[in-house]
């Protein structure tokens, strides 16, 4: 058996070199090196590994938590900056990876019409029938074989006339993906808190995403916070479980037995004065935990998820929160909006728009 030389190999094709770059305007950014007519032949020019958890679908596209790997013959035949080296090693890499995928080698016609559909939709000028013709004697190259990750898959016919169009279009289903995660996340978190009773400080570590792409989320993570401890961006206070008064006053009777007779009455009095505060305060938090209630009925609506808490609504006390979370937003924003019936109409804007992606239909005609 012959061995396989690839630089050697390549070398030889540069040696008849025909390759050049055309100026003709192309239809799409990418553009395929393997004609989709040869899919329908049971030709594999893509496989794809098993996937994880679905994070999300929007506009024609499906995220996953983590990555998934795949293997791809395909190249973009619309890349300008391409020379003859790169070129051949494509192609290359194309037909030992197709080796790799239909375990055998690619046919002659097969072969044929791939270098053919290249010259004619690409950007690259070379002889087919010399191509061809050295390609045929490539020998199978294994190293050559690129196992790639990504975490997303296209559902639709997606076409853009530019790269930098498609990557917009990738990053804003991306922003909706995670921001709808967050949401879903949360959702999970406060059903969790509400039914163990535990309403201690909530981490914004748990956000997945640019921070302003995930205003709302912010701002409803701060409210449940400022609810529930008083606290606003400070490491979680480690709160007495419940107190009770008479404990506190005795605590205080032994404190004060080190000290001179006329110390003792105003030590006590002082100390009253801060145990009552903190009892307040205290007895107020806990009061704010049916506001807790109207807020995560709110996320509830947010997220479009459905939950199995027999909590009471009220929609005076939701509408007076969204106020107030549209506050916290319009601050991130640098504005100021004094009508408060505007920022809960905003509010309603905002969320109701969210529900529409939480709603999206899988294409049932997806090609991957």
């Amino acid at each position: 058996m012959v061995q396989h030389n690839s630089n050697h190999e390549i070398k030889s094709l540069a040696n008849n070199d025909t390759f050049s770059l055309n100026n003709k305007h192309l239809p799409y950014a990418y553009i395929s090196s393997i004609p989709s007519e040869l899919h329908k032949n049971y030709f594999i020019s893509i496989h794809e590994h098993r996937k994880g958890e679905i994070k999300g679908v929007a506009n024609g596209f499906r995220f996953y938590v983590e990555p998934y790997s795949y293997e791809s013959a395909r190249f973009n035949i619309n890349d300008f900056k391409v020379d003859n080296d790169t070129f051949l090693l494509r192609i290359e890499t194309m037909f030992s990876t197709l080796h790799y995928l239909n375990k055998k080698p690619t046919g002659a016609l097969n072969m044929y019409i791939i270098l053919k559909h290249i010259l004619e939709n690409g950007r690259y000028v070379f002889s087919v029938r010399d191509l061809f013709l050295k390609v045929r004697t490539l020998q199978y190259s294994p190293s050559l074989v690129e196992f790639k990750k990504r975490d997303y898959m296209i559902l639709e016919e997606l076409t853009f006339k530019r790269n930098i169009d498609f990557l917009n279009a990738l990053n804003e289903a991306r922003r909706i993906v995670n921001c709808d995660y967050n949401l879903k996340n949360l959702f999970d978190l406060l059903q969790e808190r509400i039914i163990n009773n535990d309403y201690g400080y909530l981490n914004e570590a748990i956000i997945i995403g640019h921070k302003n792409n995930n205003l709302i989320i912010y701002a409803l993570i701060r409210k449940f916070n400022l609810l529930c401890t008083g606290l606003q961006r400070h490491p979680r206070k480690q709160d007495k479980s419940e107190p009770l008064y008479s404990n506190s006053i005795k605590s205080l009777t032994l404190k004060c037995i080190s000290l001179k007779v006329k110390q003792q009455n105003a030590f006590m009095q002082k100390g009253i004065i801060k145990y009552e505060r903190e009892l307040k305060d205290l007895n107020r938090l806990v009061n704010n935990r049916f506001i807790v209630h109207q807020l995560f009925l709110i996320l509830k609506d947010l997220s479009g998820l459905e939950t199995d808490l027999v909590l009471t609504e009220d929609t005076n006390v939701q509408k007076l929160l969204k106020i107030e979370i549209m506050n916290l937003i319009n601050k991130k924003k640098n504005c100021n909006i004094s009508d408060e019936a505007a920022e809960a109409v905003e509010f309603d804007s905002i969320y109701k728009a969210k529900s529409i992606y939480y709603n999206h239909k899988i294409p049932l005609n997806n090609r991957l």
